[in-house]
Formats: structure tokens, C-alpha cells, sequence
């Protein structure tokens, strides 16, 4: 199940209703919504993938406001991003699992055939092939790796494609953001 527990602060008072529309943790307790339910599927890489955004929503939204009401539209507004965005995530997620390396700046493959022959009619398929009287094969591939400092460089300002996917969702949360003190 991706919904996270419920946070216990003993005698501190955890209200966090929103100013103006709905957080997303009062949803989650008050109505409650389960993320693990077919309303919330999405086009996800795999289960995993799916379980782990759902998990990553809720902590950096959970006192989000919803930016659109009523609900069932933001709902399909949230859906509608989740699923445009993730044909291109796919290919992200397929990438990392297939094992990146982020060391390789370069992979260069080459296979080449080289064929002597006496007679003009050489074949390299088909099924008159002893026409030639020697070849040979050859294959590389070599790889490059970059600097490790500039990687290392590079990689402080790396996001995960969930985190990109979280990005991609913030415009369904309100932009506006008051204090508020207990109803003053």
C-alpha cells in the first residue's frame, strides 16, 4: 500500500486544515484515500514504480492545497498529467533498469568484414559462397569514461524521474500560501 502512517505528535495539536480549499493530508485522513485503489492507477513503469511515487507524493504534498475544486476535477487534472508525462518517463525508468552507468560519457561499437577474392564474382551471402578465398572479421567497442569530478559535479543537481514526475504535478496544488494561527 503506498499511504503513509499517520504522523503521532503526543500532545501537540496536528491540525492542518487548509486556508482557503483542502489539504492533501486532511484528504488522506479525514476521507481517506488509498492510494493503493484502481482510481489511482496511472500508465506506471511497474507496481514498484507506482507504489513508490504514490509514497513520494504524499510527503512533499501532504500539506499542499488542492488548486482546483472540486475534487473529482482534480483528480482528473492530476491523472491526465501523470499519464501524458509518463510514455517518456518510461523510457527514463527502462534506462536505469537495464543499469546506467554514470561514469560511461561514450560507447562506440564497430563490426567490419573484409573479403579477398580471385574471382570478380565474389558472394558474402547467399548460398555460392566458396567463391572467395579469404576474409576476415572484425569487431570493438570501446568505451569512455569522463572525469569524476565533473560527473560528480554534474550529479549534485540530478533528479530522479520521480522527483521530475512530482515536478510535473505541482500545478494541481494551490500556488498561494498563508500563516495562520488557530483561526486568526
Amino acid at each position: 500500500m503506498a499511504t503513509i502512517d499517520r504522523f503521532e505528535y503526543g500532545a501537540i495539536d496536528n491540525t492542518y486544515y487548509g486556508s482557503y480549499t483542502i489539504k492533501l493530508g486532511e484528504l488522506i485522513i479525514d476521507a481517506p484515500l488509498d492510494f493503493s485503489d484502481e482510481l489511482w492507477d496511472f500508465d506506471s513503469f511497474d507496481d514498484e514504480q507506482r507504489d513508490r511515487f504514490w509514497k513520494k507524493f504524499q510527503y512533499r504534498y501532504w500539506y499542499h492545497e488542492l488548486g482546483i475544486m472540486p475534487f473529482k476535477r482534480w483528480h482528473m487534472e492530476l491523472m491526465r498529467i501523470i499519464d501524458e508525462r509518463m510514455p517518456v518517463y518510461k523510457m527514463l525508468y527502462q534506462a536505469l533498469a537495464d543499469g546506467v552507468s554514470i561514469m560511461e560519457i561514450g560507447d562506440t561499437y564497430h563490426k567490419s568484414r573484409h573479403i579477398y577474392s580471385d574471382f570478380p564474382q565474389t558472394m558474402l551471402g547467399g548460398q555460392n559462397q566458396d567463391y572467395a578465398s579469404a576474409g576476415n572479421d572484425t569487431e570493438s567497442e570501446t568505451l569512455q569514461t569522463g572525469n569524476f569530478l565533473d560527473i560528480a559535479a554534474k550529479v549534485k543537481y540530478y533528479d530522479d524521474v520521480d522527483a521530475m514526475l512530482l515536478d510535473d504535478v505541482r500545478p494541481v496544488f494551490s500556488c498561494l500560501s498563508t500563516v495562520s494561527f488557530n483561526g486568526f
